[in-house]
């Protein structure tokens, strides 16, 4: 019975943050192992894949309190299925502007 889940996976990530300059990032390599799937209609074998995300940050000093983030998933693009019968994903950015008050 397939359990639709990898055997094994696992991330690791180096982080850089310097207040004093207001910047910090950080780089994230993740791999999960290749597994076979069995959802109802959704039978098959999903292939293993290893990615890498880079984020990076700004405070900005103009505005206390603000800040400036990119986050940048699968950075080669990389396409890769997380489960049979998904769309295949490629690069993803996210860019966030972030005020605490």
């Amino acid at each position: 019975i397939p359990l639709n889940a990898p055997t094994m996976k696992g991330t690791g990530s180096v982080r850089y943050r310097n207040d004093d300059m207001g910047v910090n990032g950080q780089f994230r390599a993740r791999y999960v192992n290749g597994f076979p799937a069995n959802s109802g209609v959704y039978s098959g074998d999903v292939d293993s894949y290893t990615s890498f995300d880079v984020t990076a940050g700004y405070d900005l000093p103009f505005l206390p309190g603000a800040s400036l983030t990119v986050d940048v998933q699968n950075v080669l693009n990389s396409d890769y299925q997380t489960f049979v019968g998904t769309p295949a994903l490629g690069r993803f950015t996210l860019i966030r502007l972030m005020y605490e008050f």
